[in-house]
């Protein structure tokens, strides 16, 4: 999970800070940049692309071309 919160803090699409809690423990929170909730929205649709034609896919080879 770690390396790929690094990467996307690299590209710009989240921001972290760190904040102290106790005397050792540190806590790293993560936050969703402009640039970040585009590209999310953009990976959705690119699913939802081929989520679609999947299922197109799978009722034409059932005999169903209705999706």
């Amino acid at each position: 999970m770690y390396p790929t919160l690094y990467r996307l803090e690299e590209k710009g699409y989240i921001t972290s800070y760190k904040k102290q809690i106790g005397k050792r423990q540190v806590r790293i929170y993560y936050h969703m940049e402009n640039l970040g909730k585009e590209y999310y929205a953009a990976l959705k649709n690119a699913y939802f692309e081929i989520y679609h034609a999947v299922c197109n896919i799978l009722a034409y080879s059932e005999g169903d071309s209705h999706v």
